[in-house]
């Protein structure tokens, strides 16, 4: 049986999507088994004997004697070299890493692999979303590097879609889902990841997503998302990056945020509200404790990149009289309570405003990109960018 699927590429995690043949609706692939996640970490190591483990598995091997941890692949991808931070990328290049991850998720030949074509079948066709900006540029170095990467793995690549876009397709679809009825109207999306925060208004229509406009911080590369709060915040507390020490960490701390989401938001909105939660623990990365103030002090150059963004926003929607109908966010870091504030309050908007969207589990707004990709890649939703 083969399949046309969607994939959200991210910097931090990625997930692949796909059409059950029963529902017809869009579902998560589970990687590295049936009872695995939906959420694949972005990151690979390789060790001695040229073994690969990638994901979480990664991360059980990043302390052994010669390992070469390599994260943040995306972020990697389109800078120069003299540029390129990490370690890794001086023996690594990022487009060896990146084809042997997606490999190993999509298309790994071995009898005993994980791939989505062992456990699903043949993949006919995918849909990558990438960044805007590289959606956006025929030449940018990212789009044109994870291009040639897709068409090596023999996984036909149908298009590159941007990740906003993506998520305003899941959006009408699950809109029709929910309500029994067809959106029309103006949805600006916001997306945040690990690293770029884009925010796109888009026209939907009942099967037609038409892009207004669109404005972000990963013009160039990428810019101040989720992996730098992240960093910032182990920073603050003497660590070194690229360190197994770091990684170990920052694996803790993702583990934490995922598993403590509803608990984390109320103990921020508390500290916000009361000054005598601001010295209680609300972030834990292993033995590393996280209080209010370190929160606002690692969220603080993000919090001015999304003012900035959110600032050309509302200039754009005021100078051409747009109209705003719903607001969707997607994209991990979005979940997080100073993300949205720092939005809703640049926009103006009060609580229960009447365009938030509040009857959407967080869970699937995280997989809105490859879902709406899934839709793109089988024509049950049409795009113009």
């Amino acid at each position: 049986m083969g399949y046309k699927i969607g994939m959200d590429f991210g910097t931090t995690n990625s997930t692949v999507a796909y059409i059950n043949s029963s529902s017809q609706h869009p579902e998560a692939f589970k990687f590295p088994g049936p009872s695995g996640y939906d959420y694949i970490p972005s990151c690979v190591v390789y060790r001695e004997e040229d073994r690969i483990s990638i994901g979480r598995a990664a991360f059980d091997h990043i302390d052994e004697p010669d390992a070469i941890f390599c994260n943040n692949l995306k972020m990697i991808l389109p800078m120069p070299p003299q540029q390129q931070e990490t370690d890794w990328a001086k023996t690594k290049p990022p487009e060896t890493v990146i084809s042997d991850y997606l490999r190993a998720i999509l298309n790994e030949p071995d009898e005993d692999s994980s791939s989505f074509s062992r456990q699903k079948g043949t993949i006919e066709g995918i849909v990558l979303s990438v960044p805007h900006v590289w959606a956006k540029d025929p030449a940018h170095k990212g789009r044109s590097a994870l291009k040639s990467i897709i068409e090596s793995l023999d996984c036909p690549l149908i298009q590159l879609i941007s990740e906003p876009v993506a998520a305003a397709a899941y959006f009408a679809y699950n809109y029709q889902q929910r309500e029994r009825a067809d959106f029309s109207g103006n949805l600006l999306v916001c997306d945040m990841g690990g690293g770029t925060f884009d925010v796109t208004l888009c026209r939907v229509q009942p099967g037609k997503i038409e892009e207004v406009f669109n404005d972000g911080n990963g013009r160039k590369n990428m810019g101040k998302a989720g992996v730098q709060f992240d960093t910032n915040l182990l920073i603050a507390k003497g660590l070194l990056r690229n360190t197994p020490e770091f990684f170990e960490a920052y694996k803790k701390l993702q583990e934490y945020k995922s598993n403590n989401k509803s608990e984390i938001k109320n103990l921020i909105i508390n500290a916000i509200e009361e000054s005598d939660f601001r010295v209680k623990k609300i972030l834990r990365a292993g033995r590393y404790e996280f209080n209010f103030d370190d929160i606002e002090q690692a969220f603080a150059e993000i919090r001015k990149g999304i003012e900035s963004v959110m600032k050309r926003v509302a200039d754009s929607i005021e100078r051409q009289r747009l109209k705003v109908d719903q607001i969707f966010f997607v994209g991990g870091f979005s979940e997080f309570i100073l993300v949205r504030e720092t939005i809703k309050k640049a926009l103006g908007m009060k609580q229960g405003d009447v365009r938030l969207i509040s009857d959407i589990d967080n869970e699937t707004v995280c997989y809105a990109i490859a879902y709406g990709a899934a839709l793109i890649a089988n024509d049950l939703v049409a795009v113009e960018e």
